[in-house]
């Protein structure tokens, strides 16, 4: 029995892209060329994968449950299993709904010309559910004197709907979709949550993030104080003003912006996440500290070294800023059941410290969080053959050419950097007569095939050997 599931995301008439499907594995890596859209790709999964977790109903499932509840007298059983017969298709109608509003996601008017013949479709072509997985939901208490208990068998996955009702006469219509839609929102989330990650986006906007976050909340006090002593407003209201006077951005840059405004209170929160994944990204890529100052409104950097530096964000490096929502991630938000979704890690970052993203990546994919990104860069890729080809070494063998490599080339790998070479998905974004597709690339025990990338370095190594020849040439004449 496949354990797995196959889920596939189809995108048409996006920018450049004609057409892309593509699965999620626990590291997704989408290649091309500038200007292809890779962008509007990342964006359009990671919106899905947010609206989907607002879905709380299903219409279908809540008639059957509250059919169930009305007959029965102190106990029912729900068949999750006969339930989940039904979930593709109340994915994909989900899906369907999501297109509709996708051009909130973009920023766009809903009649904007790039949206004229956009689809977007989720396709199941492997469902498992594992029932024996706990039911997360609480009692439901309708009333003084009427509640509902849910409690889940890990044999088949029923529930097992218990009544406490002293008086059946008080029942009516209302509280029978009250404790039903009850039930159906757990059911839901019951499912999605094993389907479909929880992401969270790291945009190529970061580093202005990073930088003016600031003069974001400077603004939006400014206008707001601006409103309520200006008579005209009066009336008004206050999301319409917003909408009206503060510019808008698709909703993954703004909730990055968002994350950043509110980084003093989310860096309260500790994750569970291997203390190796915090190190590395500290101690090898962006070789200090962030610390929060609330009352200050300020964030710092401190660098690792003898001088002991406290330093303002606006006044560090590019790397030092597009590094702080990775940072924040892993030490504040980064769990289990999470996609990491990242436009060009590579961002800012000399060819070193991209070699070493591509390990952190690696090792976060390792611990449990599914990794979607986009680059351009050849650094990160080939880093990533590497670990895959460690992976395929046996362990005894593995274990010496590590203790090799980090003796001779001080590299810093680790047996929690190897990559299994079916837990990478590559797609290249290529164009042909239709427009812009994307390829799924091959994959094997040597890494990624990414021809988009070799061939403009074989290109480049080519013209640069036939100059050094005739340099040589002209020398010796």
């Amino acid at each position: 029995m496949d354990t797995s599931n196959s889920i596939r995301f189809i995108l048409k008439n996006i920018g450049q892209i004609s057409q892309a499907e593509l699965s999620l594995n626990q590291m997704t890596i989408i290649a091309g060329k500038n200007s292809v859209s890779k962008t509007y790709i990342t964006y359009l999964i990671f919106g899905f994968l947010d609206y989907i977790k607002s879905v709380t109903i299903n219409e279908e499932w809540q008639k059957i449950i509250a059919k169930q509840l009305y007959f029965a007298t102190t106990k029912t059983i729900i068949s999750l299993s006969e339930l989940a017969k039904t979930l593709p298709q109340f994915i994909e109608q989900i899906a369907n709904d999501y297109a509709l509003v996708s051009h909130k996601l973009l920023s766009l008017e809903p009649d904007a010309e790039i949206l004229k013949n956009f689809a977007f479709s989720v396709a199941i072509d492997n469902l498992y559910i594992d029932y024996t997985k706990p039911l997360l939901t609480n009692n439901l208490q309708i009333a003084q004197n009427i509640k509902i208990e849910l409690h889940k068998t890990n044999k088949n996955g029923n529930i097992e709907v218990y009544l406490v009702v002293e008086n059946y006469a008080e029942l009516d219509e209302h509280l029978y979709n009250l404790m039903s839609g009850h039930i159906t929102k757990s059911i839901i989330n019951y499912f999605i949550t094993q389907l479909f990650p929880v992401p969270f986006i790291v945009t190529s906007e970061r580093t202005g993030v990073s930088i003016f976050y600031r003069e974001l909340d400077t603004s939006r006090n400014t206008l707001i104080e601006t409103l309520q002593q200006d008579h005209r407003f009066i009336g008004k209201t206050s999301d319409t003003l917003m909408k009206k006077h503060i510019a808008r951005y698709p909703l993954p840059i703004k909730l990055n912006m968002d994350f950043i405004r509110n980084i003093f209170d989310i860096s309260k929160n500790k994750t569970n996440i291997k203390p190796a994944l915090k190190s590395f990204i500290a101690k090898q890529i962006s070789n200090g500290k962030y610390t929060f100052d609330k009352n200050l409104n300020q964030i710092f950097f401190v660098p690792k070294s003898e001088v002991k530096l406290k330093l303002p964000i606006h006044s560090t490096s590019s790397s030092v800023k597009s590094l702080l929502l990775f940072d924040a991630y892993i030490n504040f938000v980064a769990d289990q059941n999470q996609i990491l979704i990242i436009d060009e890690p590579e961002l800012n970052l000399h060819p070193d410290n991209q070699r070493k993203m591509a390990r952190f990546l690696a090792m976060l994919s390792n611990a449990g969080i599914k990794v979607l990104f986009t680059t351009h860069s050849d650094y990160i890729v080939k880093e990533m053959n590497n670990l895959i080809m460690l992976y395929g070494l046996g362990t005894n063998n593995q274990s010496n050419i590590i203790n090799h490599f980090n003796k001779t080339y001080h590299s810093g790998y680790s047996d929690d950097m190897t990559i299994k070479p079916s837990d990478v998905n590559c797609y290249t974004i290529i164009e042909n007569d239709e427009g812009f597709n994307a390829y799924k690339s091959e994959i094997d025990c040597y890494g990624i095939n990414l021809s988009i990338l070799d061939d403009e370095i074989n290109n480049m190594s080519e013209i640069s050997q036939i100059l050094y020849n005739e340099l040589d040439n002209d020398y010796y004449q």
